[in-house]
């Protein structure tokens, strides 16, 4: 594509834009693509001059979403523009925009997403992805890229965030997850860092699809025969300290329920895994413990799935035999427990079967029995395996979209330990899926600059 007319000043260019998107002929196919490829291109040539602030970028963004041209020739415009991803010399402009117009019109209306699977584009992303994984690498031992890296990290996160999307509303097929492979994990691994997730969105969006594409291993491995890519590198690669710590401050910080939920899995698989259930530091432990407590005790009534999650958690979890020495809330422990496990005074909920099963099994822990034994009561007994699955997409109460909205906690149960925006080292000084609303359509992209 030629470069387009660079406009002098900036009324004249946002004005440009509008006039684009008056289309007389909507009906028109071949007119609608000739205006969608000038107004992306118009948008792209213009990064940095009058696109500088994130609010450009979705203004922009929400223009072409919400034109009639686009309106009624939704699905050609959204295999159009995965079409130019497979392009692999389209300036790193024209992909940042058209990649944030999808993830755009997909957190607007999640139908979306769909169509974006139906026209391959798991397989798009993913290339996309890889490609620009290699360059940032290859770029990164070199001395004034910094510009272009920068504009790659911005591209990735968008996609990232899109690819997220698919897997936490969609099924992702075996074939889509088989293409997957090391160079494309271990990176995401080895570049991971402990940061807050306002500060390097690059690095959230990472973090997120490490749980969002162990979800879908998990899913998928339920009816074949598959290898979890995911945790073969986390059992494989145990120097990746960066990843154990980025669940631990993400498991304490994050109040979305849909991510609590995706790291409650992968915590379940490091801790019933013989390979990986040390991976964890001993004030680590003590900080999962603290987390869990807290969370249980926040949840209202209603939130029974994920009250489940996490003591089906908790189970392995205290089986770590440092508990063994160090009794580590022991008391607190087990009067939650024991509420849980309809054994206390208070009686202000009415437990379900299943959590007063899971709530025993905890109980039955021996350290944490350890002071009953000469007692008259017996101590509660193991009651039968329990383990953690994966709810079917959209048809389970436990899937990510059925997740109740938080309520405060019932009276009987003691305030928080922690803040949930306390620091992962603030929390180690105790002696150590839903969150689908779309933000009405304001949906923020990265930073631009």
């Amino acid at each position: 594509m030629e470069t387009d007319q660079i406009f002098q000043e900036s009324t004249l260019f946002w004005g440009h834009l509008k006039e684009l998107l008056k289309c007389p002929e909507v009906e028109d196919y071949e007119l609608a693509n000739t205006r969608l490829v000038q107004y992306i291109k118009t948008v792209s040539d213009h990064v940095h001059i009058y696109i500088t602030e994130d609010h450009d970028l979705y203004q922009c963004g929400i223009g072409l979403i919400s034109s009639p041209i686009y309106e009624i020739h939704r699905e050609f415009c959204i295999s159009k523009m995965l079409s130019f991803l497979n392009i692999d010399l389209l300036e790193q402009n024209f992909k940042l925009f058209v990649s944030y117009v999808l993830l755009l019109d997909c957190k607007n209306d999640a139908s979306i997403l769909q169509l974006v699977q139906d026209y391959q584009g798991f397989n798009v992303l993913y290339k996309n992805l890889h490609q620009n994984f290699e360059n940032v690498a290859l770029l990164s031992k070199k001395e004034g890229d910094s510009i272009t890296i920068g504009v790659i990290k911005r591209i990735c996160t968008i996609q990232l965030d899109l690819m997220f999307q698919m897997c936490k509303y969609l099924s992702i097929t075996q074939e889509e997850l088989t293409i997957i492979d090391t160079f494309f994990i271990n990176y995401i691994f080895e570049s991971l860092i402990v940061v807050d997730s306002e500060e390097d969105l690059f690095n959230f969006a990472k973090f997120k699809i490490i749980l969002a594409v162990n979800e879908q291993f998990m899913i998928v491995s339920r009816e074949s025969k598959i290898e979890n890519k995911v945790f073969h590198t986390i059992a494989t690669h145990t120097t990746f300290r960066n990843f154990s710590e980025c669940l631990l401050v993400y498991f304490n910080r994050e109040e979305d329920r849909c991510l609590q939920i995706m790291i409650s899995k992968v915590l379940y698989l490091i801790f019933t895994n013989s390979s990986t259930k040390e991976l964890f530091y001993h004030n680590d432990l003590n900080v999962l413990v603290d987390v869990l407590l807290r969370e249980l005790r926040n949840l209202s009534e209603e939130e029974e799935s994920i009250r489940n999650t996490f003591l089906r958690v908790l189970y392995p979890l205290l089986k770590c035999s440092q508990f063994e020495d160090t009794n580590y809330k022991k008391d607190k422990l087990k009067k939650l427990l024991n509420y849980f496990a309809g054994q206390s005074e208070s009686t202000f909920w009415h437990q379900t079967e299943t959590t007063k099963r899971l709530a025993l099994r905890c109980l039955s822990i021996n350290w944490l029995t350890r002071e009953e034994d000469q007692d008259s009561e017996p101590s509660p007994s193991p009651p039968k395996k329990d383990t953690l699955t994966v709810p079917e997409i959209n048809h389970s109460n436990t899937s990510i979209n059925s997740i109740s909205k938080r309520q405060p906690p019932p009276a009987p149960l003691p305030r928080k330990l922690l803040s949930r925006n306390s620091s992962y080292h603030n929390t180690s000084n105790d002696t150590h899926t839903n969150n689908n609303n779309r933000n009405n359509g304001k949906i923020m992209p990265p930073s631009i600059r």
